[in-house]
C-alpha cells in the first residue's frame, strides 16, 4: 500500500492517473473480497485523482472513470466508505456541460 500511496500523492498527474490504473488493476485481480476491502480507504483519494485530471485532461480523466467503473464492477462494497463524495462527484460530471457525453455516461456507470 506505501508504493500506491506514494504515487497517488506524486506531483505529476501522469504518475497519478498511471497509479490509479495499477492500483484498480491489482485490486481487481483479487479473488477474495476481504483483500480487495483492504484498498477501499483509498478510493476518496482515487476520486480526488479523476476530479484533477478531468480539469486538465479530459481523455485522462475518462480513461481514469473507465478504470474505477471496472474495478466498482468486480467490487461494489469498495466505495461503502466515501458514496456521499462518489455521488458528489458524479453529479458535478453530469451537470459539466463541457465534459462529452462519454465523459458523463462513464460517471453514470460507477452510480
Amino acid at each position: 500500500m506505501t508504493l500506491f500511496g506514494q504515487s497517488l500523492d506524486d506531483t505529476n498527474p501522469r504518475v497519478r492517473v498511471a497509479t490509479l490504473k495499477a492500483l484498480t488493476t491489482f485490486i481487481k485481480s483479487f479473488e477474495d473480497e476481504d483483500h480487495a476491502m483492504k484498498y477501499s480507504g483509498m478510493m476518496g483519494n482515487l476520486l480526488n485523482i479523476v476530479i484533477e485530471v478531468l480539469k486538465t485532461d479530459e481523455e485522462q480523466g475518462r480513461e481514469s472513470l473507465m478504470s474505477l467503473i471496472d474495478l466498482t464492477q468486480s467490487f461494489t462494497d469498495i466505495w461503502s466508505g466515501c458514496k456521499e463524495q462518489l455521488l458528489f462527484v458524479c453529479s458535478e460530471i453530469m451537470k459539466n456541460k463541457s465534459f462529452e457525453d462519454a465523459t458523463r455516461q462513464s460517471a453514470l456507470e460507477i452510480v
